[in-house]
């Protein structure tokens, strides 16, 4: 299910099998439905991401403006 996280992870550093599967217990997969925003306003992000398809984009608002 993690074959493209794996794959960028061996490119990355060094892993050996057992440490690989430490990616299906340790992830979970979160789908991102497009043109929404994955964390509200005010809110603390509390976890990493990784992006298997397709693009994301971020930004914060600092005094009103978009700041990318």
């Amino acid at each position: 299910m993690f074959d493209k996280l794996k794959k960028y992870c061996k490119q990355t550093v060094p892993l050996n099998d057992t440490e690989l599967n430490l990616i299906d217990v340790h992830f979970e997969e979160r789908p991102l439905k497009k043109k929404r925003v994955s964390i509200a306003r005010h809110c603390c992000c509390n976890f990493t991401g990784f992006i298997a398809n397709d693009s994301i984009r971020h930004f914060h608002i600092k005094n009103g403006i978009e700041i990318f």
